[in-house]
């Protein structure tokens, strides 16, 4: 598939929708999407680090090697509720008329309540929630979302 905003736009609804749950839930155990290094575990509620695991024997030293490449790519970029929160929103200003957009900025608000949290969290949700309340206030998706996600705190 070529990199369309359209394609770009499916995939951000569909990645909204779920993670490893089905497609039209979010998983209440906050098992959705990635973290970024700004991943703070005291507001995932776990207060627990991910553990380091070695790499499985059958990887070749250059898989191994382009995994954590991978990684840390994934951990340098934002965590994943945050970037969907801010793709949803940067769609519903190039496109207003998208029918989609009630759902998928319900969603957006949504998702960071499940996801990594960090101090952009609440910035991303709080966006979505703006958009939402403002362009689609007597939508059935704004009535199932009564406050948005996250907390404002100062890094140090």
């Amino acid at each position: 598939m070529a990199d369309t905003e359209e394609s770009r736009h499916t995939s951000v609804g569909c990645t909204l929708s779920g993670a490893l749950t089905a497609l039209n839930e979010i998983d209440d155990y906050r098992d959705n999407w990635w973290c970024d290094a700004d991943f703070d575990p005291q507001f995932f509620n776990q207060g627990r680090e991910v553990a380091d695991f070695p790499a499985p024997t059958f990887f070749t030293q250059a898989e191994i090697a382009e995994a954590a490449a991978e990684n840390a790519g994934i951990a340098a970029s934002t965590g994943g509720s945050n970037f969907l929160a801010a793709q949803t929103v940067q769609w519903a200003k190039q496109y207003p008329d998208e029918k989609r957009l009630p759902e998928a900025l319900y969603l957006a608000v949504k998702a960071p309540r499940y996801g990594c949290q960090n101090c952009a969290t609440g910035k991303a949700s709080k966006a979505a929630y703006d958009v939402l309340n403002k362009r689609f206030k007597n939508t059935e998706w704004k009535k199932k979302t009564p406050y948005w996600f996250g907390e404002a705190c100062d890094k140090k």
